[in-house]
């Protein structure tokens, strides 16, 4: 017996790629952020059923499982606002040393942007909290602050090299991307 796929899986894949066409967002770092059922009610004729699609860029789709999708924004610029900031600081030490780096996307490569924006995925940075444990502080540690702008959404985190495991193991990895560039400047 051949194996169905999930209508709503059909409906999203079409959207995820056209989605990351329009907005040159790799498809595996576009966030889903709802998927509603919904009944054709004013044609209930051989139309097949819909799914209203939100993405976390704030992309809304229609999308039938028969490959039929339609954006509804009229404007997918003004929807689309992909503006990328990054501003990171370094403090602490045993001599209280600091560095810091800002970027945005007009200075970041396109690899690096993606790599922040996959960040953001993986650590689902805008639901981290804004002081992000990482077991107990150690003597003269070092502190980080990272405010990252993305679209219309911005956040500030602050985190410190501590004894346990990272509460955020995609956070531990961004900090350490940051040190580098940090340490550069």
């Amino acid at each position: 017996m051949a194996q169905q796929i999930n209508p709503a899986i059909t409906a999203i894949s079409l959207v995820l790629d056209d989605a990351s066409q329009q907005s040159g967002i790799p498809a595996e770092s576009l966030i889903v952020q709802h998927v509603e059922f919904r009944r054709r009610s004013e044609d209930p004729g051989p139309l097949p059923p819909v799914f209203f699609v939100t993405l976390g860029n704030g992309m809304e789709y229609l999308a039938d499982t028969q490959g039929n999708i339609t954006r509804l924004d009229e404007n997918p610029r003004d929807i689309m606002d992909r503006e990328l900031r990054i501003r990171f600081t370094q403090t602490g030490g045993i001599g209280g040393w600091e560095s810091s780096y800002e970027a945005d996307d007009t200075t970041l490569t396109d690899q690096e942007a993606d790599s922040i924006r996959k960040f953001l995925t993986d650590a689902a940075f805008f639901d981290l909290p804004d002081e992000v444990p990482n077991g107990d502080p150690i003597p003269d540690q070092f502190s980080y602050t990272l405010w990252i702008a993305h679209g219309r959404r911005n956040k500030e985190i602050r985190t410190y090299d501590g004894t346990g495991p990272h509460h955020s193991p995609p956070l531990e990895k961004m900090i350490t991307w940051l040190k580098e560039r940090a340490s550069s400047n």
